[in-house]
């Protein structure tokens, strides 16, 4: 019996070792992939560099290996490229892509929610926080100058962008500022 169980601690090493050993050479292929695409040697791919990959059949077998398809590494490379410069450093499209290999499990959408709902609540926050110092604002510059200012519009109706209207006190007459 104990000798079974060796075999059995021998064989878990076995598979975990082979496991480790796959991921690195999917990384290291992956990596020189990617190596490759960067043909000005900068570090980092371009959505041009990127975009050019998809016409050669080697790049398109890597990413199929992951179980990727181009839209969704140019998806992937949209989300990543945050400062829309349309570069995206290697080593983080990498990770990215490993990280997506295979089907999504149910912890992922559950951190994909909960970031989401996260990102919305602190949003809300900071609207709210803004609206209160634009309908303190107003309310100064209505004191202040004897004017008469109200938001044409609620931020917090859709419209962020909504013009203020001022009302001089007179001719009363409107006019957008």
């Amino acid at each position: 019996v104990e000798a079974a169980s060796r075999i059995g601690d021998v064989d878990r090493d076995l598979v975990t070792q082979q496991k480790l050993a796959a991921h690195a050479e999917t990384v290291d292929a992956l990596r020189q992939v990617l190596d490759e695409v960067d043909e000005d040697k900068t570090g980092t791919v371009s959505r041009q560099e990127m975009e050019n990959t998809f016409e050669h059949p080697k790049t398109m077998a890597h990413f199929e290996i992951l179980g990727l398809e181009a839209h969704e590494v140019m998806t992937l490379f949209t989300l990543l490229d945050k400062d829309g410069q349309n570069q995206v450093d290697i080593e983080e499209l990498l990770s990215n892509m490993m990280s997506m290999k295979g089907a999504a499990t149910g912890i992922d959408m559950a951190t994909m929610m909960y970031e989401s709902n996260r990102f919305y609540s602190v949003l809300s926050s900071d609207l709210r926080n803004l609206e209160d110092q634009l309908d303190y604002l107003i309310s100064y510059i209505n004191a202040t100058t004897g004017m008469s200012m109200a938001p044409s519009m609620s931020m917090s109706a859709g419209t962020a962008s909504a013009p203020l209207t001022a009302m001089t006190e007179s001719d009363d007459t409107t006019e957008a500022i």
